[in-house]
This record gives C-alpha cells, structure tokens and sequence, in this order.
C-alpha cells in the first residue's frame, strides 16, 4: 500500500509527464501542500522540465505566450476565475492551459468556464484527477478538514451535517479511487454522534455508486476492501497521553506543525507555540565567528532520510540509533585518515567538506540531535507515569479515589520547580482529562469535586468546557450526565481483547516501548479484531454492503469534462500504479487521529506482511494541545464555519 508513490507517480506521469513542451506549474494552497509533502521543488523542476512554480492567485509569470501552463487545483469558483482572469488579459501570458482538478467540478464552477471568453484552443485538458487528499506517510492522509470536528459534534451544525458529509465522502472515494480499490462493505462507529457517522458511510456508498457510474472503464485492483468510519469520540484517552513514539513526541512538545500554514503565536502558558510546517528552528552558538548564535532549521519530512528511520522508532531508540550513526562517522574518519587516532571536530569537519554526501548526512545528524535533545528537556519521567496510571486505571478505587493522589503528587513537584519544564495550562488540563476518564469508571464526577481539583491545578475555571464538552463526544464527565445509561468504556478493556499481544499471559504493546508505557491506542485492536474476526463487534459497528456492479439509475449522463490531448492518453488518468492488488482495511477517522495512532498503520501493515493493505486517514493530523483547543472551542452557540474557499458561512445557509 503506497500513497505517497501514488501520488509522486499522479504527478510525474500523469499530469506533467504527458506534457512535453516547457510549463510553468500553477498550484492552489490545498495542492501546495499536497505537493510538498510527496515531492521537492528541485524535483520537479529538474524532472518534468518546469520553469516555475507558482500560487494560483499570484501574477501570471511574464512568459509572453513562451510556456503553457498546469493548473493543478480545487474546483472552486476562486480558483476558475483567475484561470479565466489569467487567460483573458492581453497578450495572453501562455500559450496553452492544462487544468487537472482534485475532485469532481461543481456544474456551476463548470459553468462559468464554459461561459467565459476563453479561446477555446487555449484549454487542451480539463481532467478530474480524483485526488483530493494530503499524504502524510505510505499508510496515512488526511483530508484538510480542521472545522470537521466542530460541524461534527456540534449539535448546533446537525442541518449542515449532510453537506459537511458530501464533501468528505467525496474526499474519501478518492482515496480509493488513486489505490484502485473498491470496498465491498463499510463499518461505522454507533457511538454518541451514530447518526453523522451513518451519514458518511452512506454519502460515500452513494459517491462510490456514482464514480462507478461514470467512469465504467476504470479498472479495480480489488474489490474485496473494508472501510471503518470512526470519530474521536471512540477514543478520547489517546490523543491527551504523551505518545513515546519519537515523532509524536516531537510534536507534542516542540514547535513543529504539519497542519498550519501560518505563522500563528498563542499564549506561552497554554500551549506551545508553531510557527513552521514541519520544520524546527533552533539556534547554534558559533566560535571563532562573527556571529554568537546561528538560527538553523531540522527538516522533518521525507527531505530527510535520517528522520524518515526514526519517526516511528520510541524517543529511546532514536537516540541509540542516532549515537550508531555519529558513531559510523568517527569511523569513516579514522578510515579516511589511514589511522586510529581519535581526532577532533574540527578536523573532521575539514574531511568532511571533501565528500559532500557524507557533510550532507552529517547536518542531519546535527539537526536531529538538537531535535531529540529538546525533545528530551521536554517532558519528565514522573509525568509520562502520571499519565499511564490514570490511563490503565491501574490504582482505581471506587471509595478512596486514590487516583488524584498521582496528580497532586506531581503538581507539587511543578509547583517546586522540580520538573524538567513547568507544567502549561493545557498539560494540567490533560491530567485533569485523564483523571476525570478515570473516574468516568466510577459513575463519574460531580460539579463540585471537578471545580475542587481544577482550583487545585491552579486552572481557572474558564477551562471547565474542556472536560464538559466530552459529553458531546460520547463521554459522559459528571455523574448527572444522561449518557451513563448506556455508557460503555471499551478503551480501557484492550487487554482483555482475544487479539491482544502478549508475551505468556501478560498483556503487551504491539510495537516497542519503554517499560513505563502500559497504555496502547485503542485503533490498533480494534482494527486487528475486524481483520481476524470479522463478524465479532456488529452491534457496536454495524455493515453496510455494497454491491461490486452498482444499479444504473435511469437518465445518468456520464460527465462530459474530460478533454484531453494526444499526450494525455484516456488510460493514463485512470491508472493505479503503485496500488495494492488484494484487499485493504481503510480507517477514516472523523474529528482528527494522533501522531501515536498514524504509526499504529505502519505497525499493522508490517505484522499482516503485505496480506491486508492498511491505511489510516482523518479530517487532519492533530497533537494533544490540538484536541484540547477543539474541545475547548466546542462552542454550541457557535454558528459558522470555514469554506474551503476560506470564507466563513453561515451555519443556516441553505445548500443545493
């Protein structure tokens, strides 16, 4: 299962590979990302003879009709009106137009295509591509939806629901559309929002139906797969723990964001701040230079192979390898200079300047180093065993409540300085989350203890709907909650799970972890039980079946807006390379999935060996201070939401 190869075999050899004359590459902020993170800038231009890349809304570039124009982008009505702006001034500034969109085009954006005073020979393809969705590893996407949570488990948004579920049924076919799959049945989650997710699985059967439809030649690798369609609510635990994975732990605690493009700066007491996508900044103190301290930047994406070998490696394992690897250098040095002397840096650093792969490898050792360091300042041991304990429940006791016990210890030991980094708002919100779940097993906690503990934390009580707003989630806080009646904890019952690892007769994580962490992100078995079991857990995740040769509804018209040229042969857009020919179990996940759960792919995709493709996507990638600020913002007053034009609208607007 390969999406990132997909998507870089999308882009060479079926929307650039096809043109031969020399282009310039025009690209939206959705598909800038796409981009980005599959492919370098240098790669492009260097291999589908590129002379530029540029933003849709920027000046055309001063070609004066030298060079055709790629529009890769989404099918908005901001996007097609500066194609047409483009193509419409004098003289034109290229010679020839090239539009592939993400996803299906609105009749109305087509519309206005087809009534604008473009020259008709201009335009040589207008393609759906079916790829409306951001790679973020072999395994996993998402689909650049933050505002789904908020539409999701709002009760407020429940009449706009079903547009919100139109779009992300559609992002969801093309992902099964560029992996040539095709589902036989989907799972849903019957939990607390059952009917959004039973709104989803049903747009997107009616959405698959649909490109089935259309597009009668398009050849399915398989048609054995499975899609389960969960939302956070399923597991509310995972995503406030600190994850020892080394990437999610970088995440969590450094100023690296893969979900902002902006340079966004929030208060240094409630989380930490992010300023560049996948990048972290740091700083050098130089000697015998000019300068006292140098900024530098560690690139956290596949730009760097050393990173891609340790993101899902645990923090402990990646400072062992990391120390291999410095180790491997001394080495070569010693070899290179014919002796076994130990020399210093500085006469390494001269030898390294003579092989340039080998100073290149040495700066992402360098950067990765200060990037383990800091993660490693980052947190305390005492904190990660705090967060366990009331993860596993371990110490529950339904009359003495010794759970709190864990915590307080630990805020006095914040409050004496004696932790490695004080304690932020939202960490202390995160305890208080966990102790909260904890007590969610003991009929759960009254308003008046909640307000005690979060005096306690030294929190205001500004912060209360944090912990209430997990009622709209499925998970019921205080004990006057309506939802205890048929409350289930399943997070919790993973070690008593038949598919549970174990070593003898001891519960066990699948991947490995330091001692300490107990607690393992409920996705794992609960995909793991489907694959081996696939009639267990029917009631809780009911089947809808799909039939593999969908019903031709009377007067279907099969979309007219695929014009292409001779280069662009009709196959070519339709091709899965890179695909998986027997079956997979795609997870979309509504309202954001972990950094920790993401590896959870990975772990399951190499224990079945190539037997079942596994893929995990959501709305978006999120660390905990995400999922806190969300359930902090969970607003039911609240009455708009971000287009993805960028517009705020309306939450009673009426849609067609």
């Amino acid at each position: 299962m390969a999406l990132r190869s997909r998507m870089r075999h999308l882009v060479f050899n079926e929307i650039l590979g096809p043109i031969k004359e020399r282009k310039v590459f025009i690209l939206d902020d959705f598909t800038t990302r796409m981009i980005n993170n599959v492919l370098t800038q240098s790669e492009i231009v260097n291999q589908c003879d590129v002379v530029t890349i540029q933003k849709v809304q920027a000046k055309p570039h001063a070609a004066n009709g030298a060079f055709s124009a790629v529009y890769f982008m989404r099918a908005t009505e901001k996007n097609v009106q500066k194609f047409i702006d483009d193509f419409s001034t004098k003289p034109c500034p290229y010679s020839k137009a090239y539009i592939f969109i993400t996803n299906t085009c609105p009749d109305a954006v087509f519309s206005m295509l087809q009534k604008s005073t473009v020259p008709k020979q201009k335009l040589q393809t207008f393609s759906e591509v079916y790829c409306d969705y951001i790679c973020y590893s072999e395994n996993s996407f998402s689909l650049d939806a933050p505002d789904h949570f908020n539409i999701h488990f709002n009760p407020v948004h429940s009449h706009i629901r079903g547009y919100e579920s139109m779009k992300i049924a559609s992002k969801l076919v093309s992902v099964c559309v560029q992996l040539g799959h095709y589902p036989s049945q989907i799972r849903y989650f019957r939990g607390n929002c059952r009917d959004a997710n039973n709104e989803i699985a049903t747009q997107f059967k009616r959405s698959l139906s649909h490109f089935k439809i259309e597009n009668e030649d398009f050849e399915w690798k398989s048609t054995n797969s499975t899609v389960l369609i969960l939302d956070r609510g399923f597991d509310t635990v995972t995503p406030v723990i600190h994850d020892l994975t080394t990437e999610a732990l970088a995440r969590d605690l450094l100023s690296i964001d893969v979900e902002t493009n902006s340079n966004q700066t929030r208060n240094s007491s409630d989380r930490k701040t992010s300023y560049f996508p996948n990048q972290y900044v740091y700083t050098v103190e130089m000697k015998n230079s000019d300068v006292e301290r140098e900024e530098r930047v560690a690139y956290l994406d596949d730009s760097n192979a050393l990173w891609t070998k340790i993101r899902f490696m645990n923090i402990k394992d990646s400072v062992d390898y990391m120390r291999y690897e410095i180790g491997q250098m001394q080495k070569q040095k010693q070899l290179e200079a014919g002796n076994i002397k130990d020399l210093t840096l500085t006469e390494l650093s001269a030898l390294m300047k003579k092989y340039p792969e080998q100073r290149k490898n040495k700066q992402q050792i360098g950067a990765l180093s200060y990037v383990l360091d800091a993660t490693l300042q980052g947190f305390a041991r005492e904190q990660i065993e705090c967060e366990q304990m009331l993860a596993t429940n371990c110490a529950k006791k339904a009359k003495e409540c010794k759970n709190w016990k864990f915590v307080s210890d630990l805020l006095k030991k914040d409050a004496r300085g004696e932790l490695n980094n004080a304690l932020t708002v939202h960490e202390k919100m995160r305890l208080l989350v966990l102790y909260s779940r904890s007590k969610a097993n003991m009929n759960g906690i009254t308003l008046k203890e909640l307000k005690t503990r979060m005096q306690e934390s030294d929190v205001t009580l500004n912060y209360m709907p944090i912990l209430t707003n997990l009622t709209f989630l499925g998970v019921p806080i205080l004990t006057q909650d309506y939802q205890w009646v048929n409350y289930e904890d399943q997070e919790r019952n993973w070690k008593n799970w038949p598919c549970c690892d174990r070593e003898g007769n001891i519960p066990v994580r699948p991947d490995r972890m330091p001692d300490l962490v107990q607690w393992c992100p409920t996705i794992y078995h609960l995909v793991k039980t489907m694959i081996d079991s696939p009639k267990d857990l029917l009631q809780k995740y009911p089947v809808i079946e799909i039939r593999s040769k969908p019903a031709v509804p009377r007067g279907t018209v099969k979309s007219a807006r695929r014009v292409r040229t001779k280069a662009s042969k009709k196959s070519s857009v339709y091709s899965t390379y890179g695909s998986y020919n027997k079956s997979s179990f795609i997870v979309f996940v509504a309202g954001g999935m972990t950094y920790g759960e993401i590896k959870m792919a990975k772990v399951l995709s190499d224990k079945y060996n190539g037997e079942v493709g596994i893929v995990f996507g959501s709305t978006q990638i999120m660390n905990p201070d995400d999922f806190i600020e969300k359930l902090h913002n969970l607003n039911p007053e609240e009455i708009y939401y971000k287009h993805e034009d960028g517009q705020f609208i309306a939450a009673d607007a009426t849609y067609n």
